[in-house]
């Protein structure tokens, strides 16, 4: 399960919020720079063009990702991941 939250650079509160079902190849084909299986500790950099973003202002924005493990009641942790994005 994926839990993302968008955030405008300064803002702590989010501007978008989405609770979503998702298996990791269905991250990879979103983001094929993430590399299923996801390690412990494994940093990503990666630059993306994209030009579909029309309903956001150009600034910094960052989106914060959790993906929660099925394996265990309550579900726990299994990946965080921050991105930042600037859109021009």
């Amino acid at each position: 399960q994926v839990h993302l939250e968008l955030y405008q650079k300064g803002s702590s509160d989010p501007m978008f919020s989405l609770d979503q079902d998702m298996s990791c190849s269905q991250i990879a084909q979103v983001a094929p720079f993430v590399k299923c299986p996801l390690k412990k500790g494994n940093r990503l950099v990666h630059s993306l063009e994209y030009n579909k973003l029309k309903a956001l202002k150009p600034g910094t924005y960052t989106i914060a990702l959790k993906i929660f493990s099925y394996e265990g009641n309550p579900h726990p942790l299994f990946a965080c991941l921050n991105f930042t994005v600037q859109l021009v």
